[in-house]
């Protein structure tokens, strides 16, 4: 298939932040109820075995992720002209464009404490509510998740999408979904591939975990979107059309070490993302998402495992998809 320079063009809104991490001795980590827990004393002075700063968040990894996949990226969002948000726009590299609305806040921050694949997030999460301007009317664009304040950042987008008619794709975060629910609805409608996982699936439905996969996937579609895919963890992904065409990719297990889950959904995104803009065929992308998130889980970080088009081609024949 022959692909034009608007069907590679995607403008990416999201968040960015700074990720740093902490490799913590296994004798924090303990077991309570079957719910493993990370224990630390208060009022120490602790050593860490091992530590990383790394750009993230969900904006600048599925930047990275579609610009590693050769697609042409915009990528608006808002972080303080400090050392972190310096790091970041240095982290995503020159081919991205990056525009930026500096915030009066510190940069976004996390700070993710590791024991072995296990992790717990400490974050500080800023309100991004000024809508960009100039936004392109050309490609597609990707809204990730966000943490919207007050304003009219919704709204302006649903006019803008419906005088530019551009595909839209959209990964909401809890925080819309449970704080800006009416808003998030308005932007499903307009939606061309929602991206979830379970979590996300069962509070923005309110279907049950237990409910079988098309009655979840059912749900999902009536809300708007017309591709939906539903990442469920080490059990893989889901990816089906509101007309009743559902599949399902196994996770790559044995294939890639699971290292950190830092990035596994934003990873999936851009596989999926960049390879439906040029193939439309949603059990490419779908094989394409698993790949991705399978290789940035073998690596500590949102962006450090990003595969490019070539090398996700390398592992395709290793992907199991059938029909669900």
């Amino acid at each position: 298939m022959k692909t034009n320079s608007s069907q590679k063009r995607v403008t990416v809104l999201g968040n960015s932040v700074v990720d740093v991490f902490f490799e913590l001795p296994s004798k924090f980590t303990h077991s309570k109820d079957g719910v493993q827990e990370i224990i630390l004393p208060v009022g120490e002075k602790l050593s860490a075995s091992d530590y990383s700063i790394c750009a993230g968040g969900s904006g600048a990894n599925v930047a990275a992720g579609l610009d590693r996949a050769d697609m042409d990226v915009d990528l608006y969002t808002e972080v303080n002209d400090d050392v972190f948000g310096r790091h970041i726009q240095e982290s995503l590299g020159p081919r991205i464009r990056f525009h930026n609305s500096v915030t009066k806040h510190p940069t976004s921050t996390s700070v993710v404490l590791r024991t072995g694949s296990e992790r717990t997030i400490i974050t500080a999460h800023y309100p991004q509510g000024r809508f960009p301007e100039g936004l392109s009317s050309t490609g597609a664009i990707y809204l990730g998740p966000i943490h919207v304040g007050a304003g009219d950042f919704c709204e302006r987008l649903v006019d803008h999408v419906c005088r530019s008619h551009q595909l839209l794709c959209v990964n909401p975060s809890i925080d819309m979904i449970m704080n800006r629910r009416a808003d998030l609805l308005t932007i499903l409608r307009k939606t061309e591939i929602l991206f979830v996982n379970a979590h996300e699936a069962q509070q923005l439905t309110h279907v049950g975990s237990n409910a079988k996969i098309h009655e979840r996937m059912r749900s999902l579609h009536e809300l708007g979107p017309r591709i939906v895919c539903l990442t469920v963890g080490e059990n893989g992904a889901y990816a089906g059309l509101a007309q009743g065409q559902l599949f399902r990719a196994l996770a790559m297990v044995g294939q890639f070490p699971a290292v950190d889950a830092t990035g596994a959904g934003d990873s999936f995104a851009s596989g999926f993302t960049s390879r439906y803009l040029v193939s439309e065929s949603i059990q490419e992308a779908l094989a394409a998402g698993i790949i991705n998130s399978a290789s940035v889980v073998g690596k500590v970080g949102g962006q450090a495992g990003l595969l490019s088009g070539g090398a996700i081609d390398n592992y395709m024949k290793f992907v199991d998809i059938s029909q669900a």
